[in-house]
């Protein structure tokens, strides 16, 4: 499931503030769980692209590995 779980508690906690009369609650919730969504698909894009940013870059592309 890795980090989609939060999004359901912040669906959670929305519905607990519309049915409490927590409006301004209610719409800073739905922004959180806007931004989480955005940032769990970014982070599971930069998994796919590794760490550096770029596609499948090797050592020898970063010139880190040299030969004697």
């Amino acid at each position: 499931m890795g980090k989609e779980w939060i999004l359901d508690v912040l669906t959670d906690l929305k519905t607990f503030a519309a049915s409490n009369d927590l409006p301004d609650l209610e719409r800073q919730l739905e922004e959180t769980r806007r931004i989480a969504r955005a940032e769990i698909a970014s982070s599971a894009e930069a998994a796919t692209r590794g760490f550096s940013g770029r596609d499948n870059v090797s050592q020898f592309d970063l010139g880190v590995c040299r030969t004697r």
